[in-house]
C-alpha cells in the first residue's frame, strides 16, 4: 500500500489529474499564435461535422435515386400497359403523359433538394467576429499607451 494513500482523502486518490488552466500569454505574438491555433482547431472540428453531414446526404440521395430508377421502370411499363388495356388510347400518348408527369415531379424534387442545408462554420464565423473586436481593443490600448 502506498504511504501517501493513508493521508490523502479517497476522492483525490481516485480522481484523474485535472489539466492545468492555460497560461496567459505574456507577449502579443504568443497571444496571436495561441488565437490562430485555437481557431484552426475549431475550423477542423466544424469541417469534420460538415463533411460527415454531406457524405450522409450524398449516400442517401444516391440510394434513393437507384431505387427510384428501378421503381420508375417497372411502374411505367406496367402503368402504360394497364391504362392502354382499360382505355382505347394508344400506348404512345399514355407514355408521353407519363413522361410529362415525371418531369414535373422531378422538377419539384430538385427545388426541394436546393433548399439550404444550414450554416456551415457558424461557430467559427462568430469567433472570428469576436477576435476582430479583441484585436481592435488591443490596437486601441497600444495607441493610448504609446
Amino acid at each position: 500500500m502506498n504511504p501517501s494513500s493513508d493521508t490523502e482523502p479517497r476522492s483525490i486518490r481516485e480522481s484523474p489529474v485535472a489539466p492545468s488552466p492555460p497560461v496567459a500569454p505574456t507577449h502579443w505574438i504568443e497571444a496571436l499564435i495561441s488565437l490562430i491555433t485555437a481557431r484552426l482547431a475549431l475550423i477542423q472540428l466544424e469541417a469534420k461535422g460538415a463533411i460527415t453531414g454531406w457524405v450522409k446526404r450524398i449516400a442517401l440521395i444516391a440510394a434513393a435515386a437507384v431505387l427510384a430508377l428501378f421503381a420508375w421502370g417497372f411502374l411505367v411499363a406496367g402503368g402504360i400497359s394497364w391504362i392502354a388495356e382499360k382505355t382505347d388510347w394508344s400506348w404512345g400518348l399514355i407514355a408521353l403523359g407519363g413522361g410529362a408527369l415525371h418531369l414535373i415531379i422531378g422538377g419539384v424534387l430538385i427545388m426541394l433538394a436546393k433548399s439550404p442545408a444550414g450554416g456551415a462554420f457558424s461557430v467559427t464565423r462568430s469567433e472570428f467576429i469576436k477576435d476582430r473586436e479583441w484585436i481592435k481593443t488591443l490596437q486601441q490600448k497600444r495607441k493610448s499607451n504609446g
